[in-house]
């Protein structure tokens, strides 16, 4: 019984390492810009398929068909995305006044349910609009705010130890890993919402 249970957790950890080098080589390969929309919806989705059947399994078939769905909207959200960080990233650096500073906390705090939930919504309810994944996450937050404030809790705690103790395995599978907290934690709210089974 030990074993059976320990031989499920070897695979579900191989194939997040095998997941998380997908999502590498496809981001490399799109010049990052192009490539980091695409690769994380289709992280995302291969994420949901293996919680769906309950299996880690099918991750290169699940990851190249999902790599071309939607690809437009996905180069676009994810230039957007990694402008925005970049942006923000150089304010906090270059802006010494405690007013602005205060703004960009708060505008980035705002931002964070869209930059942590926007692919995984996404890759479960498939928007085929901004405005309506928008709208649903900010919905989901709002009704689900201690689930939410435990994930991001649970994956800043996560990337932290990984970097501090671990970042070997942080690059084995520190994305994938980040991914699948998401997912995990977005299930349980989904279930919660009785919209799990769309």
């Amino acid at each position: 019984m030990i074993g059976e249970k320990w031989n499920i957790f070897c695979q579900w950890i191989i194939q997040l390492i095998f997941l998380n080098m997908l999502w590498i080589m496809t981001v490399i390969l799109g010049f990052i810009i192009f490539g980091f929309g695409p690769a994380t919806y289709a992280s995302y989705s291969t994420i949901r398929q293996w919680q769906k059947s309950g299996l880690a399994h099918n991750t290169w078939f699940y990851y190249s068909k999902y790599l071309k769905e939607n690809i437009k909207h996905n180069i676009i959200f994810g230039i957007s995305f990694l402008a925005f960080i970049v942006i923000i990233l150089i304010d906090l650096l270059a802006v010494k006044h405690f007013i602005l500073r205060t703004g960009l906390f708060i505008s980035t705090f705002l931002a964070a349910p869209i930059i942590l939930l926007y692919f995984p919504i996404k890759a479960h309810f498939d928007f085929e609009n901004y405005k309506d994944c928008f709208k649903l996450i900010y919905q989901l937050f709002i009704r689900n705010i201690l689930w939410c404030l435990i994930m991001f809790v649970t994956l800043i705690l996560f990337v932290y130890l990984m970097i501090r103790w671990l970042p070997a395995y942080f690059i084995l599978i520190g994305i994938a890993g980040t991914h699948y907290l998401i997912a995990f934690f977005l299930k349980k709210i989904y279930i919660k919402e009785n919209v799990w089974e769309l």
